[in-house]
């Protein structure tokens, strides 16, 4: 590691065009990154993680290795060689990492990282939330990283299980045309066209590269469907010797009839009439649209060779349209709980319409200066500001149409279309403005030490407005202030990651997050912030020549003052209560690398122990409890072989198995929700340098499975079935 820190030193200050770098020993583990942008070191082969902020560490050089957290990253190669057809779904093989059911049939599906709901971002910039709307197409995509624990440093106000970051593509040195085309199961068919132009007006110094995607997907109850068509050109920029920038704009839309959610029994158990086949809604008159715009934009200057000014900035407007939605539920609360009652096994179907528009605006400015000297080592330090602001707008029509239907024999037919003839109005608007000042600090006193610090201050400020009564969407007189939000809070990061051998480093690390929440309590003073800390420890090594690289980690982390509301029955007035803490304990360890030539195997396990650890108020009976939805478990192992020579050389075939345990119902619920496990397989050829063809089976025993498990794990509504068996071919050309 020595090396390669010496060598990172040099890369910084050699020239403009080398930039803010992060180096790391030649990967040939399936998730490692991979980047054209790589060059050979004196004696290990490193990797330049580009010259831009998108990842989620390179504000200052350093390398996974040095970094005392956890990260996980899913590389481009690993998402087209799983071959889903929602490409998110490829992080579900990290540990405690899982996913959610995918909302209106948008592709963008949520998950849990460590017990908690993720946060996306995009280029290390906020997306917006609209249902899944907002995110990257696959074809944008160049990699994902998972930073987990508290990341408030990072972000500002999150949840403290980590943030999930999608690391879209830039234009390369060389050109190129790569088209790929695939279709499967159901009907569903896709096509994507990446073009690299290199350099641009017969100059280097300006590169261009445009990715388009047209994708009509089929689902296996024959009703659901999604079509979109996506668009990103971006250009890269050297202004000068020492300033360089990119630029770049998207644009997707989405016209689809999205998968309903359903109501359970009242124990957990799925009705015998309910299958993945089964459309939960009107066979007609159902439909979403989704349209979404984003701008993102990066000047770097340099003043000195280790002096570095970044601005970063990016605008993102995402629009969803709806009618028809809402899936079987169970409002009857028979017997005294939640959910349909043997004695009464009925659903509820409700017909509305509706929209959700929101905006974020970011923007961003920092200050690096690195490589400095600091008692016989070197520290790195930056310092920045960033400005947010998200605009929000929910509009929502219900008509009033209710239709009761049997579950025992469940039949779609028997749900008329409703008529739907109410324009919508008004639900809620919405502004968070948040501007936040932080500093890192990068301290390498010895080789074998590395100290990663930093503290960020947020200033946040939410207002929700309540429509008045005949509004409109559009006036902004028709709304009235009804919560005024004002939250500010200082968090803090400190790790330390040693060298044990050349090969080993242990790190060890605390870290803070909050989120802001509403409320007043009964004595008049604000909630305030919901707070957690985290403390990790962690090893990350390399075995059998370097060729197989382990990760694992053991993190305590304590969520708390999360509110709750009361009202008092003589006054009718609602206040908030802080009714406790949870704590999210578990370890984790993932390996993945080459075995022998050809022969590539990863595996992980994730533990989670997740329990309410203390309580007051309407929480006392919580002390003990899981919180909803969080497994105990989760294993994944892959494996893949490529054919080394003689006549099918190059052939590869792979498969693995996905492994989810039980999942607590609503908290002091009295079931728990099934795991599941999932078995996927491979097989893909290169006939040559530009032309290769692949098929994928996902879940190929085609096991039944609960995915979606809404409402806070009530059984009254929400829940959805996991994908059926996919199998999708797909063929691509390279130019």
């Amino acid at each position: 590691m020595n090396g390669l820190r010496k060598l990172q030193t040099a890369m910084m200050r050699t020239a403009a065009s080398t930039a803010l770098a992060i180096a790391l020993g030649a990967p040939t583990a399936v998730m490692a990154q991979e980047d054209d942008d790589a060059v050979a070191g004196p004696d290990d082969e490193i990797i330049v993680y580009g010259r831009f902020q998108n990842s989620l560490i390179n504000r200052l050089p350093i390398s996974p290795e040095e970094l005392p957290y956890s990260l996980d990253t899913i590389d481009r190669d690993f998402i087209d060689q799983r071959g889903f057809i929602r490409p998110l779904e490829a992080l579900t093989v990290i540990p405690n990492v899982v996913s959610r059911s995918d909302q209106f049939t948008s592709g963008g599906v949520d998950f849990l990282v460590r017990g908690f709901s993720a946060s996306i971002l995009v280029n290390n910039r906020p997306e917006t939330s609209s249902r899944g709307f907002g995110r990257r197409d696959n074809a944008f995509v160049e990699r994902y990283e998972v930073l987990k624990g508290p990341a408030s440093i990072s972000l500002g106000p999150v949840l403290p299980g980590g943030i999930i970051n999608t690391v879209t593509k830039l234009p390369e040195a060389d050109p190129f045309l790569d088209i790929e085309v695939r279709g499967g199961s159901f009907g569903t068919f896709r096509s994507e066209v990446d073009v690299n132009a290199g350099g641009l007006m017969g100059s280097d110094s300006v590169r261009g590269r445009a990715t388009f995607a047209f994708e009509n997907a089929e689902f296996a109850n024959g009703v659901e469907n999604r079509q979109s068509i996506a668009i990103r050109p971006v250009v890269e920029a050297d202004i000068t010797p020492y300033t360089r920038s990119v630029f770049s704009v998207s644009y997707k839309q989405f016209d689809a009839v999205p998968g309903l959610n359903f109501a359970i029994f009242q124990d957990g158990a799925i009705p015998s009439s309910f299958t993945p086949q089964t459309f939960f809604g009107p066979l007609n008159g159902v439909s979403g649209e989704g349209r979404d715009f984003l701008a993102d934009a990066e000047v770097q200057h340099d003043f000195l060779d280790n002096l570095k000014l970044t601005l970063r900035g990016s605008y993102q407007d995402t629009d969803l349209d709806y009618r028809n939605t809402q899936g079987l539920y169970n409002y009857n609360f028979d017997e005294g709980q939640f959910g349909i009652a043997p004695s009464n096994p009925v659903g509820n179907f409700y017909s509305s319409t509706g929209a959700f528009d929101e905006a974020v605006t970011y923007a961003d400015a920092q200050l690096a200066w690195t490589g400095n000297p600091l008692l016989g080592g070197e520290f790195d330090i930056v310092v920045g500001g960033t400005y947010q602001n998200t605009d929000g707008l929910s509009t929502f029509a219900f008509d009033g149409f209710n239709a009761i239907v049997s579950v025992i024999d469940f039949d779609p037919a028997s749900i008329p279309t409703p008529v739907n003839t109410l324009t919508p109005t008004p639900f809620f608007d919405f502004t968070t403005e948040t501007i936040s000042a932080y500093a890192e600090v990068i301290a390498r006193p010895v080789d074998w030490l590395t100290i990663v610090g930093g503290v960020r201050y947020d200033d946040l400020r939410n207002e929700i407005r309540d429509p008045t009564s005949g509004g409109d969407d559009t006036a902004a007189d028709d709304f009235v202030q009804a919560t005024v939000e004002e939250t500010d809070n200082v968090s803090f990061r400190i790790g330390a990651t040693a060298e044990l051998t050349d090969s080993i480093n242990f790190y060890a690390s605390f870290a803070e997050s909050f989120i802001p929440q509403s409320g007043v309590l009964e004595s008049g003073g604000p909630i305030g912030p919901e707070t957690a800390t985290s403390y990790e420890i962690g090893v990350k090594a390399k075995v059998l020549n370097d060729a197989v690289t382990i990760n694992a980690a053991a993190f305590n982390t304590l969520r708390q003052n999360v509110a709750n509301f009361v009202t008092d029955p003589a006054t009718q007035l609602t206040f908030a209560v802080p009714v406790g803490e949870q704590r999210h304990r578990g370890f984790e360890i993932s390996a993945n690398g080459d075995i022998t030539p050809g022969w590539n195997v990863f595996i992980s396990y994730g533990f989670l122990d997740a329990e309410f650890t203390e309580g007051a108020g309407s929480g006392a009976g919580n002390i003990g409890l899981s919180p909803t939805e969080a497994p105990d478990h989760t294993f994944t192992t892959y494996t893949s072989y490529t054919v080394q020579e003689g006549p099918l050389a190059d052939l590869q075939i792979g498969g693995g198995v996905r492994y989810l345990s039980e999942r607590p119902g609503a908290v002091g619920g009295s079931f728990n929700f099934e795991g599941y496990t999932l078995v996927d397989a491979f097989a893909a050829y290169r006939f040559s340098e530009q032309v290769s063809v692949r098929v994928n089976a996902n879940n190929l025993l085609d096991e039944v499975y609960l995915e979606g498990i809404g409402n806070n794990g009530r059984a009254s509504g929400g829940a959805s079935f996991g994908e059926p068996r996919v199998i999708l071919g797909t063929l691509n050309v390279r130019f």
